[in-house]
């Protein structure tokens, strides 16, 4: 089996090939091990995805798209199983989170989604609504045993600001970890566990995949190529790769030109370790009529861990996302550009009028990034 990409997808898939089967495996890695989207993000492990569930199911029927949130909420056990077997050290936080919600209609669309959720059999949490919110009166009937009432106080409490326009928040299941570094440990757990199944090929890019009747060739270059029974994709960058099907129809590769990429700016700083682990998403405040809260604008979120310095010191390491610019061609997307002023002084802002623990004169920050 050749699992092209080695970011967290591929290398989970890797340890699973080579728990449950036999078969050989081969990493196929253009640059370097959890370089990409894993290496690159703010630390932060969810299982939702950002279209609501109403509108998939709008577009995919109830079936498919439980099916799919059933599957991407599974991965909280395939994590652990993972953590376990390999006795990885990497730390992995699990607690409570919490999304805000600055508006009523957000507040209506996640009480639509837990309607739907509970309808197609899945388990949901109970949403909590501001007793001042004037819009309470506003919620059909038929929501009124899916939230519960507190005080603004409380509200405002959990989610760590002192900003009254939040109304509302969902707690969920989420976690925060260090992705890149979970993957190296597990990259090294497999080259000693599978010395002669698993072979790791970094700095190795895929120019073409031929697909024959009973198997596939990866051209890596005109004299190197890879045999496999069977291929996985597991890349951002698969429209970089040449797709021929030998024994069949054509396949279109411009499918990839149906999504677009998203650059996110990051930031994170590290302050003293007197707050536990937490993780808080802030919706945009301004209203949204649709029945998507993703759509249109971006949305703050910021993850609180333990983080060891140079010193060997511990801190807690606060890391915030939010800003975003979008791409119609990936391949322009350089991972080595220069982070842009706009980005830091909204993520500035955030950290003075919406996080209660932010710095409220210059900010100095520890890290600087962005990943697509």
């Amino acid at each position: 089996v050749a699992i092209i990409g080695d970011g967290i997808a591929g290398i989970s898939s890797a340890f699973y090939v080579l728990k449950n089967t036999n078969k050989e495996v081969v990493l196929v890695e253009a640059g370097k091990i959890a370089h990409g989207a894993t290496g690159h993000n703010g630390g932060f492990l969810a299982t939702y995805f950002e279209r609501s569930f109403s509108s998939l199911i709008s577009e995919f029927g109830i079936k498919l798209a439980a099916d799919g949130q059933a599957g991407i909420e599974s991965a909280w056990k395939l994590l652990d199983e993972i953590r376990e077997e390999a006795q990885l050290q990497t730390p992995i936080w699990q607690f409570t989170g919490y999304a805000a919600c600055a508006n009523i209609q957000e507040v209506l669309v996640h009480l639509r989604n837990n309607a739907l959720r509970i309808k197609a059999g899945l388990p949901t949490t109970m949403l909590m609504v501001s007793e001042e919110a004037k819009e309470l009166n506003s919620v059909p009937n038929v929501y009124k045993e899916l939230y519960t009432v507190l005080p603004k106080a409380d509200i405002l409490s959990l989610l760590e600001t002192e900003d009254e326009e939040y109304i509302a928040i969902l707690p969920e299941r989420k976690g925060c970890m260090n992705s890149a570094l979970f993957c190296e440990e597990l990259i090294g757990y497999l080259l000693a566990k599978y010395p002669d199944r698993f072979t790791l090929a970094e700095n190795t890019p895929v120019r073409r995949l031929v697909l024959k009747d009973d198997y596939a060739v990866l051209d890596i270059s005109k004299t190197k190529k890879i045999s496999a029974k069977q291929v996985v994709l597991c890349t951002n960058g698969f429209e970089n790769i040449s797709i021929v099907n030998t024994p069949g129809k054509a396949i279109n590769a411009k499918f990839h030109q149906l999504v677009r990429g998203i650059v996110g700016y990051m930031a994170g700083y590290t302050e003293e370790l007197n707050k536990p682990p937490a993780e808080i998403s802030y919706l945009p405040k301004k209203s949204n009529h649709g029945s998507d809260i993703y759509e249109e604008d971006p949305y703050f979120y910021l993850t609180r861990r333990p983080y060891e310095t140079e010193t060997k010191e511990t801190h807690n390491l606060i890391c915030i996302g939010g800003p975003e610019a979008l791409m119609d061609d990936t391949n322009n997307y350089n991972q080595d550009h220069l982070y842009p002023d706009e980005a830091r002084a909204e993520i500035d802002n955030f950290l003075r009028y919406t996080y209660k623990h932010g710095k409220k004169d210059k900010i100095e920050y520890k890290f600087l990034w962005h990943g697509l």
